[in-house]
């Protein structure tokens, strides 16, 4: 950060690079190995070490840029990606970070190091020379007329000194924190967020069947559940065998929303509570169904 000259906003990306770079080195405490190495069993590449925070100009991959707008964004290089292939790049223009893979670096350019960051240099400028032909005439010394008669004393009202003003400053660690790679989320205060949410709370999914008595949407969900099963054969009526106990089910419910946090439907599922069933008595075998298509 003292080379490129960055704000302390970019502290974690130049922990994170220094992280990345120390694990790529050598170390006499892992018999000189870098842990990169014991950790995917092959020898670190260096070819893709860049300077931090030197210019670079990133790919524009927007899909709705037109022939004028130009092929490269002027960004600064503030990293690298774990688990994925490209560099982190930060766009000063529109203060946003993002990852690319096709990315030119000037590793000599730094933006962030203005010229007052830079050592002072000593200039010295040639003494000037007064010029003797120029002859010098003092002004003369303006009249003050004088009046006869009392002195009048000024009437002046007394101003009262302004209050001096406090400025005011955020606190000094909000300076540390790392703010310029937040995510784009959807303010919660916009319309779709608050009717999504609005729906949410004024839908309540029962817990019990007993929950559900007196509300003609769950009965008649309810009700389309029984009729599907009956139509697809779900089941055979047997006789249940001596000294066994069938096992319970239980109905569970739930709201289908659409996009705009409307109810969709109420969907209400009848299932067997095979939780209860006891290993080698009521059951054998264990398997898993697994669709497939016949050939």
């Amino acid at each position: 950060m003292f080379q490129s000259g960055l704000p302390r906003t970019f502290w974690a990306d130049s922990i994170l690079t220094a992280t990345h770079i120390i694990n790529k080195l050598p170390s006499p405490r892992l018999n000189w190995k870098a842990p990169y190495e014991l950790l995917y069993n092959n020898p670190p590449t260096y070819d893709n070490l860049k300077a931090f925070g030197c210019l670079c100009f990133a790919s524009n991959i927007d899909p709705h840029k037109s022939k004028f707008d130009p092929r490269a964004i002027k960004c600064i290089f503030i990293g690298y990606v774990q688990g994925q292939k490209g560099y982190n790049v930060y766009d000063t223009d529109n203060n946003v970070s993002f990852v690319s893979r096709d990315v030119i670096f000037h590793e000599t350019t730094f933006p962030y190091l203005t010229l007052e960051q830079l050592p002072p240099q000593s200039v010295s400028l040639p003494t000037p020379i007064p010029d003797t032909d120029t002859l010098y005439i003092p002004d003369p010394t303006p009249t003050i007329p004088t009046h006869s008669g009392p002195h009048q004393p000024s009437s002046l009202t007394d101003i009262p000194p302004d209050r001096p003003q406090r400025q005011k400053k955020p606190p000094a660690w909000l300076n540390d924190f790392h703010c310029h790679s937040t995510s784009s989320l959807p303010l919660v205060s916009s319309p779709p967020h608050i009717d999504f949410f609005a729906a949410l709370s004024t839908v309540n999914e029962p817990n019990h069947y007993l929950q559900t008595k007196g509300k003609p949407e769950w009965e008649n969900a309810m009700r389309e559940e029984l009729n599907a099963l009956e139509k697809n054969n779900n089941w055979d009526i047997v006789d249940l065998p001596k000294g066994k106990k069938a096992i319970g089910c239980k109905w569970v419910f739930k709201v289908k929303l659409k996009s705009d946090g409307t109810v969709d439907r109420y969907k209400a599922r009848l299932v067997a509570k095979g939780y209860n069933q006891i290993e080698g008595i009521d059951y054998v075998d264990r398997f898993s169904p697994v669709a497939y298509s016949p050939n």
